[in-house]
C-alpha cells in the first residue's frame, strides 16, 4: 500500500488532537520502542504513527530501521532512536563495576574528547562465533567482515535487529593486501642483508608469497551478506563498497562492475561507505571520480590504516569536498594519532562529523591486554561477576562487564 507523506502528518494531527495515551488505545498500538518520529519539534511513536496512516493494525505493520523507519525516511521525516531505560541501568551498573576494578588497579579507558562530532565508534573483529555469541550485547556499535562472517556469526548480528544496534560490515578487501605487507617487509629486509645465504632464504620467502585477487564469485557472495543485513538492519547497517587498496583504476573498475548492487543496497537503507583510495589522482579527484560512476555521492571513507592517508591528506580532502559526514577506515578512538586525524577534519571544516571503526575486541580482550597480571580474559570474567552482584540479566551482565573493561568507547550515541 502507498503512503503520503500528508497522510503521515495528519496522523500526527490525530495524535495531538487525542493527546498519546487516547491515541495509542483508540487505534491500538502501544509507544514505540526504539524510534520516535520528529515532527515540528515534537516526539511521536514512530510506528503508531505510519500504522495509522495507513489504515493498517498493529499487527499488520512493521516497525524498526528495515520497516517503519525506512519509509519514513523516504517520505523526508526526521527519526531519531529512543534512548533506552534498560542502557541507563547498564551504565549505572558500569560505574559501579568500574569501581570496583579500579581498586584492583584495572582502569577503563574513556573516549577521548574531539573538536568534532563523533557519532559513531564501530567496535570491529567480531568474526569469531566464540567472540560474538559470548560478548555481543544490544548497546553498542558493532563491525564485522564480510569474508569472515560465518552463518554462526550472521545469526548472531541477526538478533540485534531492532535493539538500536548499529553494523558496520567491511568487505574484506585488506585480504588482498596483506600479503603485500609482508612481501615489503621481506624486500626491506633484503636490503639490510649482505650475507648471501641470508638473501637467498629471504627471496625464496618473497617468491613464495601469492597475492590472490578477490574473484567475482567471492564479491557477489559478499554483496549478499551486504543485502541480507540490510533487509534487516535497514539505515543501522553501514557497509563498505567494493575497491581495491592503494589502486585508485582498479577501485573504480570494481564500483562499475558492482554498481546495481551497491545502488540495491542504499535503496535498502543501508548506508554506503565509499573507500576513497590513494593513487596518481588526488583524492578529492578520485571521489568525485566515484560519484560519477555510482550515479550519485554517498559517505567518503578514507583509509587509516593499509596504504593510509595522511592527516595532511585527511585536511586537504575535507578542505576541498566539505563533506557532512567522513568515516575514517581503520582508524580507532585510542590510535596514537586520532587526535590528529579528528583535528585535521575541524580545522578543514567544523561542520564535518566524523565516525570510525577498529579492532577494539581484539585490542582489548586480545593477547596484549593490560597488565600480564590480569588480561583480558581475566579482567572480563572478574567484571562479570561483579556485575553480577547488581543484575542477573544475562544481556545487563554481559553489557556492563564490556562497559566497565573497554569503557566508553563502545557506548551507542543515544
Amino acid at each position: 500500500m502507498s503512503i503520503t507523506r500528508q497522510a503521515v502528518i495528519n496522523a500526527i494531527a490525530e495524535f495531538r488532537r487525542l493527546g498519546a495515551e487516547m491515541f495509542l488505545k483508540t487505534y491500538g498500538y502501544s509507544m514505540s520502542v526504539s524510534y520516535l518520529l520528529v515532527f515540528n519539534g515534537q516526539q511521536y511513536p514512530s510506528k503508531a504513527i505510519l500504522g495509522v496512516a495507513m489504515g493498517k493494525k498493529r499487527t499488520e505493520i512493521q516497525g524498526g530501521a528495515a520497516h517503519a523507519v525506512r519509509t519514513l525516511s523516504k517520505l523526508g521525516f526526521k527519526v531519531i532512536r529512543r534512548v533506552k531505560k534498560e542502557f541507563t541501568k547498564i551504565v549505572k551498573v558500569a560505574a559501579v563495576v568500574t569501581s570496583m576494578l579500579a581498586a584492583k588497579g584495572v582502569v577503563a579507558a574513556e573516549l577521548p574528547q574531539f573538536p568534532v562530532e563523533v557519532p559513531r565508534v564501530y567496535a570491529s573483529g567480531l568474526d569469531n562465533g566464540y567472540i560474538t555469541g559470548a560478548f555481543l550485547t544490544k548497546y553498542w556499535s558493532i563491525g564485522v567482515t564480510a569474508s569472515h562472517l560465518s552463518p554462526l556469526d550472521e545469526k548472531y548480528v541477526m538478533e540485534l535487529a531492532g535493539t538500536g544496534v548499529e553494523v558496520f560490515c567491511d568487505s574484506g578487501a585488506f585480504e588482498e593486501f596483506s600479503p603485500m605487507i609482508k612481501k615489503f617487509a621481506l624486500m626491506d629486509k633484503l636490503a639490510k642483508t649482505t650475507d648471501p645465504a641470508e638473501q637467498a632464504s629471504i627471496q625464496q620467502k618473497i617468491d613464495a608469497i601469492m597475492v590472490v585477487p578477490i574473484s567475482d564469485t567471492q564479491w557477489r557472495e559478499r554483496l549478499a551478506t551486504y543485502a541480507r543485513l540490510a533487509e534487516v538492519f535497514g539505515q543501522d547497517v553501514a557497509v563498505v563498497a567494493p575497491d581495491k587498496i592503494g589502486d585508485q583504476p582498479e577501485t573504480l573498475n570494481r564500483q562499475a562492475r558492482y554498481k546495481d548492487e551497491i545502488l540495491h543496497l542504499a535503496d535498502l537503507g543501508a548506508r554506503i561507505l565509499v573507500p576513497v583510495q590513494k593513487g596518481d589522482d588526488t583524492q578529492a579527484v578520485f571521489w568525485y571520480k566515484e560519484c560519477d560512476v555510482l550515479g550519485k555521492s554517498f559517505i567518503p571513507a578514507l583509509p587509516c590504516k593499509r596504504a593510509a592517508t595522511t592527516a595532511d591528506e585527511l585536511y586537504i580532502f575535507v578542505k576541498d569536498v566539505q563533506p557532512e559526514l567522513i568515516h575514517l577506515l581503520g582508524m580507532g578512538p585510542f590510535n596514537r594519532a586520532v587526535g590528529e586525524y579528528v583535528s585535521a577534519v575541524a580545522s578543514a571544516c567544523s561542520q564535518t562529523q566524523v565516525q570510525m571503526d577498529s579492532c577494539q575486541i581484539k585490542t582489548c580482550v586480545g593477547y596484549k591486554f593490560g597488565p600480564k597480571e590480569l588480561g583480558g580474559v581475566q579482567k572480563l570474567t572478574y567484571a562479570s561477576n561483579a556485575a553480577a552482584t547488581f543484575t542477573s540479566n544475562v544481556w545487563e551482565k554481559k553489557a556492563a562487564a564490556f562497559a566497565a573493561v573497554f569503557g566508553s568507547a563502545f557506548y551507542r550515541k543515544g
